[in-house]
């Protein structure tokens, strides 16, 4: 979308998963069911925790069954989460697989669902998707899921979103909303997010117009390895004096030293 950067981003966001052997067949529902259903069974527990008509005799006793009950709940969704998320994993690359194979109808499908549940990645792929891969273009659609994954701390989405808002796709532009994101992603490290950054502060897009800011984050893109910052960089760098490009690189390693928490 927007910026060049497309759908390889999508192919890179995590490593294919391998599921633990014992999960790892198409009967792993009967599995969790199995691993989980002798827990809840009252002939599994202690006669005293059972409920029945006769009331429990003591405070301890009380005690021992509310503690149990904890345990089994905590036991029933560790059990479940185990699972769930590497099958996750798997179905979102199902979506990938389908997605190069040209079928874009299958990716979308799989995808749709992950996202209705939450999933960052799914979300940011249908973004991605409804941009023009594959279907035509909806940018409202795209600004919507890439919403809904930025707010969950996705870095790709978080870009993405302050670009739509940066230049009115799929939203009104708005030039503080779209610095606020890129803030967001730059503060994780991603590369384009930070030359977006420092062209703001280049341009002066909803903030004072700063060569040595503009040329800090410029550098770091640079740094992180992104070409366009590399080139931004040097846009910037006509602007300025000697004096000003030795204050822009020291804001720039102490910005990296300390995580991008101390930049300028």
């Amino acid at each position: 979308m927007f910026d060049g950067t497309g759908i390889e981003e999508i192919r890179q966001i995590i490593p294919k998963p391998q599921l633990p052997h014992a999960l790892g067949s198409a009967d792993s529902t009967h599995q969790i069911n199995m691993l989980v259903r002798p827990w809840f069974s009252s002939w599994n527990m202690p006669k005293y925790l059972q409920r029945s008509s006769v009331p429990l005799k003591t405070p301890y006793e009380h005690e021992a069954r509310r503690t149990m009950i904890k345990l089994l709940r905590t036991t029933a969704f560790l059990l479940c989460t185990a699972v769930a998320v590497p099958a996750m994993a798997l179905d979102f690359h199902k979506g990938m697989e389908a997605f190069d194979a040209g079928d874009g109808a299958t990716a979308q499908q799989v995808w749709r669902l992950l996202a209705e549940q939450g999933d960052a990645r799914a979300q940011y792929s249908l973004g991605m998707y409804s941009t023009g891969f594959g279907v035509s273009k909806d940018y409202a659609e795209a600004a919507n899921w890439f919403r809904l994954a930025a707010e969950q701390g996705h870095a790709d989405a978080q870009h993405k979103l302050g670009f739509a808002y940066d230049f009115g796709f799929g939203v009104s532009k708005d030039y503080i909303e779209a610095l606020d994101w890129y803030r967001l992603a730059s503060g994780q490290g991603h590369a384009h997010a930070q030359h977006s950054l420092g062209l703001a502060y280049y341009l002066g897009k909803a903030v004072i117009k700063d060569y040595v800011i503009a040329y800090m984050w410029t550098n770091i893109s640079s740094a992180n390895g992104s070409a366009i910052g590399s080139a931004g960089r040097g846009v910037v760098e006509e602007s300025m004096t000697r004096e000003q490009i030795a204050e822009a690189q020291a804001l720039a390693r102490r910005c990296i030293a300390s995580d991008y928490q101390d930049c300028g």
